[in-house]
């Protein structure tokens, strides 16, 4: 519901009369309103951040959050698949992330990564091709999540680059 943010907004109160933004802020006040976005507003910079880079592998370890709250993550890796030395690049290079309440995760919940086949009977002058994928997920308060690389031919393992997390409110 937008009562505070959207003035063009229209809502039923629980007797199913229209209530306007402008009848809420009359209700409320718009200094209660002001004040109520302002509390809501103050809470974004107590967000602790963590670069777990060092402490993370995109191997299949698996991770529990134990912080109390929910968890944001931000993995970004290197995915590439390299020529086979006759002129094809072929093969893929991917990452998946899996989070569940028990442990070993295994509700995929979001993949990215590379999946090629380029065969220009050796015309090409490329040796690689490479992207970087960057995967968002929310980890609930006792979940378990864990990133795993996989690669098929001329791919690699997909190549941590950084491991963010953000415990929210």
């Amino acid at each position: 519901m937008c009562l505070r943010t959207c003035p063009l907004r229209r809502v039923e109160s629980k007797s199913g009369d229209l209530i306007t933004a402008a009848q809420w802020n009359l209700y409320l006040g718009v200094a209660s309103s002001i004040d109520y976005l302002k509390t809501e507003t103050d809470k974004l910079d107590d967000m602790s951040a963590s670069d777990v880079t060092g402490s993370r592998a995109v191997n299949g370890t698996v991770y529990q959050n134990t912080s109390g709250k929910i968890r944001m993550v931000l993995v970004q890796v290197r995915t590439r698949v390299n020529d086979d030395g006759a002129g094809s690049i072929s093969g893929t290079s991917f990452i998946q992330v899996h989070c569940d309440a028990a442990t070993p995760p295994t509700t995929l919940i979001t993949q990215g990564g590379l999946d090629i086949e380029i065969d220009d009977g050796g015309q090409s002058a490329a040796a690689f091709v490479q992207s970087y994928a960057s995967l968002v997920f929310a980890v609930p308060l006792n979940y378990y999540y864990k990133a795993t690389g996989s690669n098929v031919t001329n791919g690699i393992v997909p190549v941590l680059g950084t491991w963010f997390e953000w415990d929210l409110h």
